[in-house]
């Protein structure tokens, strides 16, 4: 297997409006972080931007616990976790669980550590790593399976980032996630519906939360959706919307919403659904 690494940073505080503008302007070295080595192969990167909030991904923990139960034992794997803050937000939530937090940006995983929460534990993203506090009962992967923003010029999105490297991330998370349990994935790029292991997936249905504000693609690498998006009643551009909602973190479904680019073509796949239940 190729891994592929793009240049990232961690960007310690911004909202979703600066996210969404700031990338790294320099190459960036991915490093072992102290006492977190492990031997196995490297997760693929996928996310350039290491940038994270408390709070980011609440609605969608809260009703995960609503599921399995918040004060239950459970095991859980924030994958890119960044610099720890999502795996600050599951402590929170869950106070019996134990917290697992993945990611490849060697200084966002330095923040990470420097929590020190008994609870949690942050480690280099390799697949060793994953499976050895394996298996999980929830798997978030939340602004991490897609490519944003993408490379000047790019047009199809295989070019950049193929389905195949979606794909080898879903079945290496589906390897790990306990049957029953919970599967977490909001802003991909690419459709759980057209994974080998979709199968084994059904939906958590919920009538308020939406499932991001990046388009979709087909498996081909061509456009499958534009979004919709709406703040007080008035429809807006991605640039407005993201500056009304920059500390708005509910996530509302009537605010973005997809639609098809030709759904006589492509159509017919679950747009916004977050979080999925392994059978």
């Amino acid at each position: 297997m190729i891994l592929v690494r793009f240049s990232r940073m961690a960007v310690a505080a911004c909202n979703e409006m600066e996210w969404l503008v700031r990338v790294s302007s320099k190459e960036e070295r991915i490093g072992q972080v102290p006492g977190t080595e492990a031997p196995g192969l490297t997760v693929p990167q996928h996310q350039r931007n290491a940038h994270t909030a408390r709070g980011r991904n609440l609605a969608y923990m809260v009703q995960a616990g609503k599921r399995l139960g918040v004060e239950s034992e459970l095991r859980i794997l924030s994958f890119g976790c960044s610099s720890g803050e999502e795996c600050l937000d599951f402590a929170d939530v869950f106070p019996r669980a134990r917290i697992v937090g993945v990611d490849l940006n060697a200084k966002a995983l330095q923040k990470a550590q420097a929590l020190d929460h008994p609870r949690v534990h942050v480690m280099n993203s390799t697949e060793d790593n994953i499976a050895a506090s394996g298996p999980y009962d929830i798997i978030f992967a939340m602004n991490v399976l897609c490519l944003h923003p993408l490379p000047p010029g790019t047009e199809t999105l295989a070019s950049a980032y193929p389905f195949a490297l979606f794909e080898s991330a879903i079945q290496l998370l589906d390897a790990q996630l306990k049957p029953g349990g919970v599967l977490g994935i909001y802003n991909s790029h690419y459709f759980l519906d057209d994974a080998e292991v979709f199968a084994h997936y059904a939906p958590i249905a919920d009538d308020h939360l939406n499932n991001g504000w990046l388009p979709k693609y087909r498996p081909d690498g061509e456009l499958a959706t534009r979004i919709v998006f709406q703040f007080d009643g008035q429809l807006r551009s991605r640039d407005e919307w993201l500056a009304l909602i920059a500390t708005d973190y509910a996530r509302r479904k009537d605010e973005a919403w997809h639609e098809w680019i030709d759904p006589d073509v492509y159509s017919g796949r679950f747009t916004d659904v977050t979080l999925w239940e392994k059978s």
